[in-house]
């Protein structure tokens, strides 16, 4: 059988093809164009999704360190009692020479004047069975604390300071929302007498306190930076 290799026959073929190629790339192109379609579509969903991801984990971390916060502020107020709140006020009253004998839990003489505040700190027996109060010991115008005794008030004076180190390590590594507790905690700097027992701190060295430390160098700070209030009408 012979085949004859027309011109117009060429010509009819090679149009065929061409039309075919046509096609295909016009399908080729409409594919292309919906998938950037949906892809146009998609990103402001996809960056939506993305934004209330993100705040939603914030919002959640956010929570968790306001309950942090909560949980140790509680515990820290539950470690203090009245015996530790009136030992930290009589100690704050200290002079160096004795925080100094109170740290090496030596003999310690204190204002007789002080004597309510001291019967109030030893109103109970101790574990071997003593009651202080009817063995403290006036001389003139002090009252002499044992050896005994002043170990028991050194006692409550570091079950106060860990108290609150507990507290504030929370507070200088950021693991619970410092604005909560430098708020509760701003009054036990530089009002109403107490300083955490920075002259005691001092003696057995404040590195031994490094989150007290910090956060009363960091209250002055702020207070020393704050703006004045202003004062009343009637005052002016």
């Amino acid at each position: 059988m012979m085949i004859f290799n027309h011109p117009f026959l060429e010509n009819l073929q090679s149009l065929r093809f061409s039309v075919v190629d046509k096609k295909n790339t016009t399908k080729l192109m409409k594919i292309n164009e919906i998938a950037d379609l949906i892809q146009i579509i998609g990103m402001p969903i996809i960056i939506i999704q993305l934004y209330y991801a993100v705040r939603s984990y914030r919002d959640e971390h956010e929570r968790a360190r306001r309950e942090n916060a909560v949980n140790y502020l509680t515990n820290f107020i539950k470690a203090i009692d009245q015996k530790s709140s009136i030992a930290r006020k009589v100690i704050e009253l200290f002079s160096d020479s004795q925080c100094d004998a109170l740290s090496k839990k030596e003999e310690i003489s204190v204002e007789v004047k002080r004597i309510e505040e001291i019967k109030a700190i030893f109103s109970c027996k101790t574990p071997n069975g003593k009651n202080y109060p009817e063995e403290l010991r006036v001389d003139g115008q002090n009252i002499i604390l044992n050896e005994e005794q002043s170990s028991y008030l050194m006692w409550l004076a570091m079950t106060y300071l860990n108290s609150i180190e507990s507290l504030l390590l929370a507070w200088r590594h950021n693991v619970a929302d410092r604005a909560m507790i430098e708020e509760e905690c701003e009054n036990l700097v530089d009002k109403n007498g107490s300083t955490i027992l920075e002259k005691l701190r001092g003696v057995i060295g404040k590195e031994a306190c490094p989150a007290i430390d910090e956060f009363v160098n960091a209250t002055r700070e702020k207070n020393r930076t704050r703006p004045a209030k202003k004062p009343p009408l009637g005052n002016i």
